[in-house]
């Protein structure tokens, strides 16, 4: 675990995907809250980190990833951040930034955001706000 958090810091664009319930309100399904697994895709040397953090203290995740997740220099793309951004936050108090989420990148393109979120967020008038960011020459 501690080779993780400088390979991540070295590369500039990673991807990431969380698993597990990760709705802090319980999800009405009877299952407990938490993240059991955290995918990691560094491109820069084709290999998929598979962190299972059910296994592992809070402290030791924070530790171990939350610099890199936190980071806003370090690019994480993820589809619809949204529940895996609560959950890091909730189990761990990250808070995730940087994030390329491909799901508003498509809305952009599609039409389906409006004109005026999108110019607004890309101008930097909310993007301090938000923990994702909206990539250029869209």
């Amino acid at each position: 675990l501690q080779m993780v958090l400088p390979l991540l810091l070295a590369n500039p664009v990673c991807a990431l995907d969380l698993e597990g319930n990760l709705d802090p309100g319980g999800g009405g399904d009877g299952g407990g809250f938490g993240v059991d697994l955290i995918q990691v895709y560094v491109p820069s040397v084709d290999l998929v980190l598979l962190i299972h953090t059910g296994a592992l203290a809070a402290a030791a995740v924070q530790r171990a990833l939350g610099p890199w997740l936190s980071s806003r220099e370090h690019l994480k793309v993820l589809c619809d951040c949204r529940a895996d951004a609560e959950a890091l936050h909730a189990a761990y108090g990250i808070t995730l930034a940087g994030v390329v989420d491909v799901q508003i990148s498509h809305a952009a393109i599609s039409g389906d955001l409006p004109p005026e979120v999108f110019a607004t967020a890309a101008a930097g008038g909310v993007a301090q706000q938000l923990p994702f960011f909206f990539p250029t020459g869209l």
